[in-house]
């Protein structure tokens, strides 16, 4: 009996594990009648390419899939092709439900916004035409996402067409009546949103109809400070008809949560900027007004994350995973940094005072010096450290192959922001996947499929500059990568700064780049495949390009005619480029 019951234990511990290591997905298939839609063939397939799943609504319109693998997830209906993408993290599992709405004539399909711009709209009284037989009686019932009735809110409809403005206020009932002209399109503005909602009013005669909207205001204590906001607990689940509901998980390249971290979330639009900080578990939550996109600012390092929150209605949610090297660490190094500059400096008085003397003891040394107005100075008498900065491997995004006539184009998603120039070598295209995003992918230039994927350590990535199959890239806070071209293996990485403006150089089996090291520009040698510590040369002032090989150890290098203020780099590379450069060049 024992043997049996242990058995019995066995198999449901082993059934569980089996279940625990699939995501359950169920697609639920609705008509614009809020009717399911049996028998019909939903098909779901990994980016990989490699992994197809099929499945049969049932009479409730649900297709169940089982995800066993991790990646993105792409389903198909009838003509309708990747209308649903689901991730799948690895090590997170469960159980998730979506519904959609076949709606093949558009009948749900939100209308563009009208352009209201340069209108003077005259307002009418919203019952001024309630003995109009033309006119039709336009009820908007206000509710919340639970169902609760939403009193007093104001609520206008806008007809562009004929610059007329409907005022009133959501009642007891949650309503708000309006006599409008009939067989007209209209828009409905919400309290202080603009175009909430569009709708259509039929032409008919002595019509009535009722719109149901869901609109709900954020509830929320804040703290404002010029143009900072702070919001110090934020327990919403989803987000609201004004304000987006933005969630951020913050670790280490240890995987740790980050706690304490201070968090920016910056208007692309308008001064507005929010700040927090995350939780001993690495999260921090904000309610962002939407209106305009944001973008996510560590301490030090700039333009992490872009999030859209536009003034469209519904209900927004939005979350991010990063990886930080966290404030603690980089001020440490940054440390490290100046102390190990501070002790070049004495080797060099040391260095310099030794010269000084030798000049004067050989009067010929000191004619050669007036000759030539050159005396060189000796590199760097320090071997700096340096950390590394990990990587991850990364599947493709999901959609980014887009066949077309000429040939293909590549989308790897609107929330990382515009994409920079591309690189090209022999029979591979490599691009990273936005300015706010680390991730950095490879595909076949000729067909766009994909070879690899990494997730480097920041963003702001510079282009890849190219070397004997060694692909170099600098990110803006603030590391140096040097990539394997074929695999995607890196090789090796060196955190250099705070910021670093320009790409890396490359010559035979060396690779130069120039940053401030404890505050002081420089000038680095790196071995090509190992990231050996070559050498380090101190500059005269702070260098904005990247130094150009002439021949054996002569560079040139674009330098700042005047010292740059933190206010000129707050302003961006634009404003850079319209300061006045010289030329300098230095032999080694």
């Amino acid at each position: 009996m024992k043997s049996i019951f242990t058995l019995f234990v066995f198999f449901l511990f082993n059934c569980f594990c089996l279940f625990a290591q699939e995501t359950v997905f169920t697609l639920r298939l609705k008509d614009t009648q809020n009717k399911p839609i049996p028998n019909i063939v939903v098909t779901g397939e990994h980016t990989n390419g490699k992994i197809v799943l099929k499945s049969t609504t049932n009479a409730a319109g649900e297709a169940i899939f089982k995800l066993s693998e991790p990646g993105f997830y792409s389903f198909s209906y009838l003509e309708m092709k990747n209308v649903v993408k689901k991730e799948v993290k690895e090590g997170f599992y469960g159980t998730f439900t979506q519904s959609v709405t076949y709606d093949p004539k558009g009948i749900f399909a939100e209308k563009p916004k009208a352009d209201r711009s340069g209108i003077t709209f005259r307002d009418v009284a919203p019952l001024q035409l309630r003995n109009d037989i033309k006119a039709a009686e336009v009820t908007i019932l206000v509710k919340k996402q639970d169902g609760t009735l939403v009193t007093n809110v104001p609520v206008k409809l806008v007809s562009v067409v004929d610059k007329a403005s409907y005022a009133s206020k959501s009642n007891s009932q949650g309503k708000a009546i309006f006599y409008v002209p009939a067989g007209k399109d209209y828009e409905i503005d919400m309290d202080q949103t603009t175009a909430f909602k569009t709708l259509s009013v039929p032409n008919h005669e002595r019509l009535q109809m009722t719109e149901v909207v869901f609109y709900e205001k954020a509830n929320i204590r804040e703290t404002i400070k010029g143009d900072t906001i702070i919001q110090p607990l934020i327990t919403n689940t989803n987000g609201t008809s004004t304000h987006v509901l933005f969630t951020l998980t913050l670790s280490n390249y240890d995987n740790k949560p980050l706690e304490n971290e201070p968090i920016f979330m910056s208007a692309l639009k308008g001064k507005r900027v929010y700040q927090g900080v995350t939780n001993e578990n690495g999260v921090c939550v904000f309610l962002l007004e939407k209106g305009t996109d944001y973008v996510m600012n560590f301490k030090y390092e700039q333009n992490v994350h872009l999030v859209e929150a536009t003034a469209t209605q519904g209900f927004k949610m939005a979350s991010a995973s990063r990886r930080y090297r966290g404030s603690a660490e980089i001020e440490a190094m940054l440390a490290a940094q100046k102390e190990e500059m501070r002790r070049a400096e004495e080797s060099r008085k040391l260095a310099e005072a030794e010269r000084l003397k030798q000049i004067e003891e050989n009067k010929k040394l000191i004619a050669q010096y007036k000759k030539t107005a050159l005396i060189p100075v000796p590199p760097v008498a320090i071997i700096p450290t340096y950390k590394e900065t990990p990587v991850k491997s990364i599947p493709a995004p999901p959609d980014y192959l887009k066949k077309t006539p000429e040939g293909y184009t590549l989308d790897f998603g609107s929330d990382s922001g515009p994409t920079g120039t591309p690189t090209v070598i022999e029979n591979r295209l490599y691009s990273q996947q936005g300015a706010y995003s680390s991730n950095y992918f490879c595909v076949q230039s000729g067909t766009g499929s994909f070879l690899w994927g990494l997730e480097l350590g920041e963003s702001g990535l510079s282009p890849a500059v190219s070397h004997q199959g060694v692909l170099l890239i600098n990110t803006y806070s603030c590391t140096l990568y040097a990539i394997d071209a074929v695999t995607g293996k890196l090789l090796w990485s060196k955190w250099l700064a705070g910021t670093v403006y320009s790409t890396p150089t490359a010559s035979d089996n060396d690779v130069f780049v120039v940053y401030k090291h404890g505050g002081k520009p420089v000038l680095v040698s790196f071995d090509l495949r190992s990231g050996k510590f070559n050498w380090m040369q101190e500059l005269d002032n702070e260098a904005l390009a990247c130094p150009v090989v002439e021949g054996v150890r002569k560079f040139t290098w674009l330098r700042r005619a005047e010292p740059t203020t933190s206010s000129i780099r707050k302003q961006g590379f634009a404003q850079q480029q319209r300061r006045t450069f010289s030329f300098y060049h230095r032999h080694l």
